[in-house]
């Protein structure tokens, strides 16, 4: 059965199968919400205007058997068992009926009443599932909660809240769904949650999804959910995809499953926004093989017999054998990086127990010892920043900053849990570009593309933005690259300013909360054609990595200022307006004299710099650990170089661009470094001897 918008409802007999006549039900111009079957043969419709219509479906006549108000708002969900049908709609209710009263009889026609109306949701109440023998029923809404509810032996006694799931989800519960015990939920976020309802624990996220879920549906150990861009997924219970394609050219609206009543196979029946349907065999299409080798997007194929060959924008050609058919369904799904995406993001906690990566589809690991613990959906958009504030905190830059808690599972020893405890700031025209944590403090530092910067002290709720610590003439300039000094027993950041005139800014930070700045380092890099991309200060010795491949090194002209010159100007902020103005007039003469003398120092400065060809593309990242140097690169290579010499010793190729690279924090004899690449894969290199590593 298939309810529309405006043209009430059709009734198909295996339409994959034979060729007959729909039948269509008419009823109102008002649209259809929901339907459930009753018994088999008569027909729940869940209306717009907030009514509940039956039909017989084995009768000639068209017309509703019964039409009666059951809600204010529309009927959004039904669902079924042996004995009650439950109707949630957006007037925050949900109401119970005996099944018995809902089919059509003439001693029946005098007026139908609910068993019982269950109040509890903040918020329209979006979906509902009843378990598998009738017990229980689940219940998801637009505030964000799941409702279990206990509805044995309805007539002996009232039914009543067994347990509340509150913000069990980003975003609006949109469906849920029985797979055994467990509950799953599926969300506006793009994610689906498995609960084991007896703890309350989400024991399995499935991650995929760039869209809305609008259902989910069971198969034995199967779980398929369906996104509102027409793609469906199906995974196994252990969170690994089995295959995804796209089910639905058009938005897609709901999706149920079935079985072939000929041939018992299951079937998916997914709506779409154009008036379609479509029905597939999930489990009968395979995961497609994936094959590694072009770096970056494919851009043409063409295909013989036996072999095709592909053309990528990494500049190359390949010509590859047709693969044989796969063995096992999930035989490739071991390849399958762990981000739908590029890795946009990698962080270490203090310790080096945990790290964290962040992808361009707002997907959020927690790894430790190269092993995957926790995966969190933050938003649907690309996390820009990450830094651990603690141990167990990380702040996420993903639609303005959230901060997360990291907490070990119930469930699995091997897993940790990823919470949401508070969002600390929302964008608000600046999006953050950088963050940085100095580990003894735990002081973190966000850059914004504003050109300010937010510091958030351990203990504090909320960030403190620094506007008024910086010379006017920095307000333009964003900083792209914040990141702790390597000066011993020195709480100091380095915060660098504006790729293509660099400005670095030494700024330390203090336990009495207060922020100053201690040196100015003013320089130009030589190459015009490039810019600036990775830069570092090491010993008073300035390095850069810039868009070429090249490495560039220079003693800079350093600017010292006085602390107690800063912390006056910081805390003297009521000033008279005559003064104000000729302040103004100063600082617009030093603007003018300080571009004055980069202009004069530039000529002589480029004589002092020199570089080094050290990869074939844009440098992506640059590091100093201990008396080694490490690089990463768009071409693909991890390097590791001996500070003194700047002789290579030791190398890595990535199966992509390399987008980030942190080294852990740990101080020992060996290097361990996490990796991540623009197809989503993330590596834990350690180096000793060699460079090893492993990749997921």
């Amino acid at each position: 059965a298939v309810g529309h918008h405006s043209d009430g409802i059709w009734i198909y007999s295996q339409p994959w199968r034979f060729q007959t006549n729909p039948i269509h039900l008419q009823g109102s111009d008002v649209a259809v919400c929901s339907l459930a079957w009753l018994h088999h043969v008569f027909l729940v419709a869940g209306l717009s205007n907030g009514s509940l219509c039956v039909w017989k479906t084995f009768e000639s006549s068209s017309d509703c058997c019964h039409w009666f108000k059951a809600h204010e708002k529309a009927v959004m969900g039904l669902g079924v068992s042996d004995k009650l049908v439950a109707s949630v709609s957006e007037d925050f209710t949900i109401g119970l009926w005996l099944s018995e009263t809902l089919r059509p009889a003439p001693a029946l026609d005098a007026g139908i009443s609910p068993l019982s109306i269950l109040h509890g949701h903040t918020s329209g109440v979006t979906s509902c599932a009843f378990s598998l023998d009738g017990n229980y029923l689940a219940t998801g809404s637009k505030d964000l909660a799941l409702f279990l509810w206990d509805v044995r032996d309805p007539l002996q006694k009232t039914p009543s809240l067994l347990r509340s799931l509150l913000f069990c989800h980003q975003d609006w519960i949109s469906s849920c769904a029985w797979i055994g015990t467990m509950l799953l939920s599926g969300s506006n976020d793009g994610t689906v949650c498995l609960w084991d309802m007896t703890t309350s624990e989400c024991v399995q996220k499935f991650l995929g999804h760039q869209s809305p879920i609008c259902g989910i549906t069971t198969e034995k150990d199967h779980v398929i959910s369906m996104g509102r861009d027409g793609l469906l997924i199906t995974w196994n219970l252990q969170g690994v995809e089995e295959t995804r394609f796209l089910a639905h050219p058009s938005q897609t609206n709901h999706c149920t499953g079935f079985r072939d009543p000929w041939q018992k196979d299951f079937m998916l029946a997914a709506a779409g926004a154009d008036g379609t349907v479509k029905i597939w065999r999930p489990l009968t299409i395979e995961q497609p093989q994936v094959l590694f080798g072009h770096s970056t997007s494919v851009c043409a194929a063409a295909a013989t017999s036996s072999s095709f060959l592909t053309i990528s924008k990494d500049k190359s050609a390949r010509i590859w054998a047709i693969p044989k058919k796969s063995v096992s369904i999930t035989g490739d799904t071991k390849h399958l990086p762990p981000h739908q995406g590029a890795v946009t993001a990698v962080a270490w906690s203090p310790d080096g127990k945990f790290s964290a990566s962040g992808g361009e589809h707002g997907d959020l690991i927690v790894w430790q010892g190269g092993a995957l613990l926790g995966i969190a959906k933050v938003a649907t958009r690309c996390i820009s920043a990450l830094t651990f504030h603690s141990s167990h905190t990380i702040l996420v830059a993903c639609d303005g900053i959230s901060l997360w808690d990291i907490s070990d599972s119930a469930q699995n020893v091997k897993a940790v849990s990823l919470t949401r405890r508070r969002t600390l700031w929302q964008t608000k025209g600046a999006c953050v570009l950088c963050m940085g944590t100095l580990p003894n403090l735990g002081t973190s530092v966000c850059g914004l593309s504003d050109g300010h910067l937010l510091i958030l002290q351990p203990g504090d709720d909320n960030f403190q933005k620094f506007t008024d610590m910086f010379p006017r003439c920095y307000y333009d300039y964003s900083a792209f690259d914040i990141s702790p000094s390597d000066e011993e027993q020195e709480e100091v950041s380095h915060v660098w300013h504006t790729m293509e005139k660099p400005d670095l800014i030494k700024m330390k930070l203090s336990k009495d909360k207060k922020a100053r700045i201690i040196k100015h380092i003013k320089w130009t890099p030589n190459k015009p054609s490039s810019f600036v991309t990775v830069p570092r200060l090491v010993k008073d010795k300035l390095l850069y990595g810039d868009s070429e491949g090249f490495l560039w090194s220079q003693t800079p002209h350093i600017e010292e200022q006085e602390d107690e010159e800063q912390e006056t100007e910081h805390e003297d902020k009521v000033k008279s307006e005559e003064k104000e103005a000729e302040e103004k007039e100063e600082e617009v003469e030093k603007e003018e004299e300080v571009e004055e003398e980069v202009e004069e120092e530039e000529e002589d400065a480029s004589k002092d710099w020199q570089k080094r060809k050290i990869h074939c593309d844009t440098i992506t990242a640059l590091h100093l650990v201990g008396d080694r140097i490490v690089t990463a690169s768009c071409d693909q290579d991890v390097k590791i170089w001996d500070g003194s010499t700047m002789k290579l010793i030791g190398q890595f190729r990535c199966r992509a661009p390399v987008s980030c690279l942190q080294p852990s924090p740990c101080k020992d004899s060996s290097v361990l470094l996490m990796v991540g690449d623009t197809l989503g894969t993330v590596y834990f290199l350690d180096w000793d001897a060699p460079l090893c590593g492993k990749s997921f």
